[in-house]
């Protein structure tokens, strides 16, 4: 059974990714500042837009939410 997305659970989510993003662009920039490897900020910038992804995806889902609700 799946759960049906509510305001408040897809609002979470989205803060939560958010709070990712921010914490991986941080690292990156510091990072990039001390001169890592190039295969530590592929990594990072992989998982980067992993999360942008799904950010993005939870965003539509929230605009669907609210197209249904008004």
């Amino acid at each position: 059974m799946t759960k049906i997305p509510t305001k408040k659970i897809l609002m979470s989510q989205f803060s939560k990714m958010k709070k990712k993003i921010d914490q991986i662009c941080a690292k990156i920039k510091k990072d990039a500042m001390k001169h890592a490897g190039k295969r530590t900020i592929l990594k990072e910038k992989k998982e980067l837009l992993l999360l942008v992804g799904e950010c993005n995806f939870i965003s539509k889902e929230l605009a669907k939410f609210h197209k249904k609700h008004r």
